[in-house]
């Protein structure tokens, strides 16, 4: 089951708050296309967003992820940042802002 978030990391169930692998969020650049990111960054940052709005402070909020990732191998360092060239593709809006450059 997936758990969709609110900006607050609040699912859909009142005072019922999630974050890690079972959560589904979005990108922060393409709002509209929704991600999983099962990586220990994200939970992080999650926790951090959830403890404050408990703690009162709401201005502090979810907006996305960017979709960055980095690792090690061996002697390889291999990054990605955002979307793959295929789903980029998929989104006109994305194309018309490359092409108008």
């Amino acid at each position: 089951m997936d758990l969709f978030l609110l900006k607050n990391g609040q699912t859909n169930i009142d005072n019922i708050y999630a974050l890690g692998d079972a959560t589904v969020t979005h990108y922060q650049h393409v709002p509209e296309l929704t991600m999983q990111a099962a990586l220990a960054w994200p939970a992080h940052r999650l926790a951090h967003i959830i403890a404050n709005q408990i703690a009162g402070d709401k201005s502090i909020t979810h907006e996305g992820f960017l979709g960055t990732n980095i690792v090690k191998f061996f002697d390889y360092h291999i990054a990605i940042f955002g979307l793959s060239e295929k789903k980029w593709r998929t989104f006109p809006t994305l194309l018309s802002i490359r092409n108008k450059r």
